[in-house]
């Protein structure tokens, strides 16, 4: 007998005996079986079929019961639409085109309209999304089935798998989400959702923005358990087009030569003049009108020389092109970069009651880079606004840096007023910090240092990101499913393995047993094998007393710490545990919180607060650690904190302040560059900490080479390995630029950053798709390539030295400012070396300049030749000559 079963990824549909008849040895025994097809089998069924024989009298060869299983593939048409667009085939830039969308059976439908370039969605291969296909792919066998035929009959009596796990879904098409800030606004327009009903059609009309090329649009659609989907490509082209090209970022005082392509498609467009229009961070160095002659369709390419002004942000270049009434415009924003870091002026002062303080302060860094800002305290300064500045702008983004930028944002509403939109940027910051986390993540549940790093998990920066997400939670921030739970689980099985001199530190277990408790997780038993191994330092000491007293046991934690002299640890090298002497003392002041111990807590956070008060670098670990530290404190302290002031900046008396929270922050975005009087008054009845901040970045050249403990060299080469000059380079030439990295010291430095700026007229090719790494896979922890720069993360062994290669390529024309190259122990500032800044440039080849000089004479013939007569302002070295040149038809554009 057979038994046949029909099953699905949920339950079984129907069940069946089937009998066979004696069936001699060597002769097929077949049965043909009919199944009903319903709609209860979409988008698939199984069919299982268990033969079995009898016991005595079995005639062949073949075991006593056999099993199989096979899919039926179903698909029930009413599940599907037929969604359809009418669309023009072409339609122009910046004109109103209508859509219509119907159903052709005339069903009802919901649906949205995606239109979307096609060279954006070529980039990641997108394909109109099929939701039928999604909704009814395949379903896996979700029926268990047992063998019990051993139970019953144990013929041959052997070991068998009685559960049979049989089926499988089809692979999961995966999608690559980017999130990457685009210097050009993408072609993208979303419509809907919309509803149609039984037998209508929907006229949209839509208005596409300048671009050239082509659009799709998708559309998909869905009513109850049907699914649909339409796509139609369109061309969007006029008779006259225009398109700039220029580098992804550019520098302050960098000159650079703007070529636009100028297309006509239609044979009457003969005269077209194009005229370049740009906002205050740039200035246009010669004619600005670029007349253009065509004789047949085809593109053509004007010139024009820009320079930009010592000033940072977003620039903006609009093109405009005319001709026998055809028009088209094309507009570009540009990203103008710091060449230099940004540098922090400040003024302290401590104001008694009653007291009033002047003070004359001058900005120092470029125009449109200066900002001043007032910070007022109650409480011990913090040096907040600098050092919060510091934490969200440091470059690198390993899991202890990324945590600490976010970290100390947690706990600024309870120790700052913010403003509405302050607010939600704050919430977004660290909603932010907590999905990138995400990536750090491993299978295990603890994080690594770099995502995907070979190196496993990274022990403190596993606590610290823990620590984080837990306060985060705490505070309402929604965690992803799983993140919470599996580190947990991973600090568990951690804490529970922990041995004494097992190489792993004691600091380490004695944070991990901290966070469990935060948790409401504590590892008693792990926690007591600490205790009583001894020889705990005080760091490991006041972590593992406020893991004991989170847990309960005030008495083990007061009897761990009794007598204990806060002596930070001795950091010599940039260690595991990124440690310093201020983030032990950061520590120590969370566990006198924790303990209740509050005349020794303000100690602490004046000791602290002194150390980030003063002009010193410290590492994110340290900064972060303590601010958090101090905000724990402020906020816990349960003191009155209100206090007032007055204030007149520049002349003008501003409207005095009464804040309730311990810090008040201001940033005064409209002082002038040329510098201002500043005039404070102490109102209310306890002392102030009073600082005011100049933040600005200095121009291109004023930094000079630097090092201590490592020595960098740079060398530039062609690709035959030949050394180039730089500073002068052909347009369109390939090089390579080696960086050597030398450890002078005899002990190993990890945690080494080296940051690669490249000038704006240079651009990158992928590395790793060009050269590979210059020493294998272990040469560097984690590279980050961007638009215009090269972050290597690396460690070198006592008198070890690297060298990293990056292939580039000489795009733009120009004069440009090749930033000063920098390694530096990310954990150790005075750990450094750095090459000084300098101005390169890149031109036209010779075969181009001779071109062009056999152009010069080109204009008296341009009617029976057709030349193309463009105007371009060259400028010599010293910008003080400029040239009207003449480019043939023949000549190659570029």
């Amino acid at each position: 007998r057979a038994l046949l079963s029909l099953e699905t990824g949920s339950r079984v549909l129907a069940q069946r005996w089937i009998d066979f008849e004696e069936v001699a040895e060597g002769e097929p025994g077949e049965r043909d079986v009919e199944i009903v097809i319903t709609r209860d089998m979409a988008p698939n069924v199984y069919v299982s079929a268990t033969l079995l024989q009898p016991h005595q009298g079995k005639q062949n060869d073949r075991p006593i019961r056999l099993y199989g299983t096979i899919p039926l593939e179903v698909e029930d048409p009413q599940t599907r639409l037929q969604p359809s667009i009418t669309a023009p085939d072409e339609i122009k830039p910046r004109e109103t085109f209508e859509l219509e969308v119907s159903e052709q059976n005339g069903r009802a439908m919901i649906y949205t309209v995606a239109i979307v370039d096609e060279g954006l969605l070529g980039l990641t291969r997108f394909t109109t999304p099929d939701l039928h296909r999604a909704f009814y792919r395949r379903e896996a066998l979700g029926v268990r089935t047992w063998d019990l035929y051993d139970y019953v009959i144990g013929a041959y009596g052997g070991e068998l798998e009685r559960l049979l796990a049989l089926g499988g879904d089809g692979a999961a098409e995966s999608i690559d989400p980017r999130d990457e800030k685009k210097r050009f606004p993408p072609v993208v327009r979303f419509l809907g959702p919309f509803g149609l009903e039984v037998g209508e059609t929907a006229i949209h009309e839509v208005e596409l923005p300048d671009t050239i090329g082509a659009v799709r649009i998708m559309l998909v659609a869905g009513s109850d358990d049907a699914y649909g989907s339409a796509e139609k490509s369109v061309f969007v082209r006029d008779k006259l087009m225009l398109l700039a090209t220029l580098p992804r970022v550019l520098g302050p005082g960098e000159e650079f030569r703007l070529p636009a392509t100028v297309f006509v498609t239609d044979p009457d467009v003969k005269n077209v003049e194009v005229e370049l229009d740009v906002d205050d961070h740039f200035e246009v160095k010669g004619e600005s009108l670029a007349r253009l002659q065509f004789e047949k369709t085809g593109d053509q390419l004007a010139f024009f020389s820009v320079e930009t002004r010592p000033r940072l942000g977003r620039g903006h270049v609009a093109l405009r092109a005319r001709g026998e009434g055809a028009s088209a415009e094309h507009q570009v924003a540009i990203e103008i970069r710091a060449p230099n870091p940004e540098t922090v002026r400040q003024v302290r002062r401590v104001l008694q009651p009653g007291e009033r303080w002047s003070t004359e302060v001058v900005p120092h860094g470029m125009a449109g880079t200066n900002r001043v800002g007032l910070e007022v305290s109650s409480v011990p300064p913090m040096n907040l606004g600098r050092r919060l500045r510091y934490l969200i702008r440091y470059p690198y983004g390993c899991v202890e840096q990324l945590t600490s930028s976010v970290f100390p944002q947690l706990f600024l509403p309870s120790l700052v007023r913010l403003e509405e939109g302050q607010a939600k940027e704050v919430q977004s910051n660290v909603s932010a910090g907590i999905g990138r986390l995400r990536a750090f993540q491993m299978g295990s549940g603890a994080f690594a240092y770099w995502p995907g790093s070979y190196r496993g998990e990274s022990d403190w920066g596993t606590s610290y990101a823990g620590h984080f997400l837990v306060e985060a939670s705490r505070l309402g921030y929604h965690i992803p499913v799983g993140m919470l739970s599996d580190w947990l689980a991973y600090q568990r099985r951690a804490a529970q393995s922990w041995l004494t001199g097992g190489g792993r530190s004691a600091l380490g277990q004695a944070y991990r047993l901290y966070t469990l408790a935060l948790a409401g997780k504590p590892e008693m038993g792990a926690m007591n094998r600490l205790r009583e191994g001894g020889g705990l330092a005080s760091p490991a000491k006041w972590l593992l007393a406020a893991a004991y007293h989170r847990a309960g046991q005030r008495e083990a934690a007061d009897e761990l710490v009794r007598g204990d002299g806060f002596a930070p640890g001795a950091y010599d090298t940039t260690s595991a545990s990124f440690g310093s002497a201020l983030r032990d003392r950061a520590i120590f002041l969370l566990g006198l919180v924790e303990l209740g111990r509050q005349e020794k807590a303000v100690e602490m956070a004046g000791r602290i607060s002194a150390e980030l008060a003063r002009d010193r670098w410290y590492s994110t670990q340290s900064t972060a650690f303590s601010l958090m530290a101090l905000a724990h404190h402020v906020g816990g302290a349960g003191d009155d904190v209100a206090f007032s002031f007055s204030r007149s900046v520049g002349g003008e008396e501003a409207e005095p302040v009464v804040s309730d929270a311990p810090i008040h922050r201001e940033e005064w975005l409209a002082f002038p560059e040329e510098g201002g009087a500043v005039e404070l008054e102490n109102t209310s009845s306890r002392v102030l900490y009073v600082s005011i901040s100049s933040v600005g970045v200095p121009p291109a050249g004023t930094e000079q080479a630097s090092s201590r403990d490592l020595s960098i060299d740079v060398v530039y080469k062609d690709l035959a390995g030949e050394p180039i000059d730089l500073t002068r380079l052909e347009q369109g030439r390939d090089f390579v630029v080696e960086v050597l990295v030398t450890n002078t010291l005899d002990r190993a430095i990890e945690n080494l950053a080296l940051a690669h700026v490249m000038p704006s007229g240079w651009e990158i090719r992928n590395p790793r798709m060009e050269l590979g790494e210059s020493k294998g896979p272990a040469s560097f922890d984690s590279q980050d390539v961007r638009d215009d720069r090269v972050y290597t993360y690396f460690g070198l062994k006592a008198k070890e030295q690297k060298r990293f290669r990056v292939l580039l390529n000489a795009a733009y024309l120009g004069r440009f400012y090749q930033p000063s190259i920098s390694v530096e122990a990310m954990y150790d500032a005075a750990v450094h070396a750095r090459t000084q800044g300098v101005w390169v440039e890149v031109s036209e080849t010779a075969e181009m300049a001779e071109e062009a000089e056999g152009a010069e004479g080109a204009e008296g013939a341009k009617g029976a030749k057709g030349a193309n007569v463009v105007e371009m302002a060259e400028q010599t070295d010293e910008g003080a000559q400029a040239r009207s040149v003449t480019r043939a038809d023949d000549a190659p554009p570029g």
